[in-house]
């Protein structure tokens, strides 16, 4: 989430795209493969090009420029969410990182 790296991708979006990506969240990046890495910068493309078409994504009070909240909330699959969306029984794991909130897949995301 180091904004001098990436901009934009803050902890909703890490989270849905590490997610999509099947990477644990507390994973060291220099233990990611290759592939790993590719698949993740696919990924974040992908959610912040969503995010940006639904107006963002609001959570508490967010509004866009039109006064208009983000509704990419509705699209989000586990960021504050209660259960995976694959492992519909399997309870998400909430930790923080950085004092950010990430949510994970103890199935999906194995570390």
């Amino acid at each position: 989430m180091n904004q001098k790296v990436v901009v934009g991708v803050g902890n909703i979006y890490a989270t849905e795209s590490l997610f999509l990506s099947k990477i644990h969240p507390a994973m060291k990046t220099n233990k990611l493969t290759l592939t790993s890495a590719k698949k993740l910068v696919e990924n974040i493309k992908i959610i912040l090009v969503k995010a940006i078409k639904m107006g963002g994504t609001t959570i508490k009070d967010y509004i866009n420029a039109e006064g208009k909240p983000g509704y990419f909330t509705q699209e989000l699959l586990v960021y504050q969410q209660k259960y995976c969306p694959i492992h519909k029984k399997n309870k998400l794991k909430n930790m923080k990182i950085s004092g950010r909130g990430s949510y994970y897949c103890n199935q999906c995301q194995i570390k």
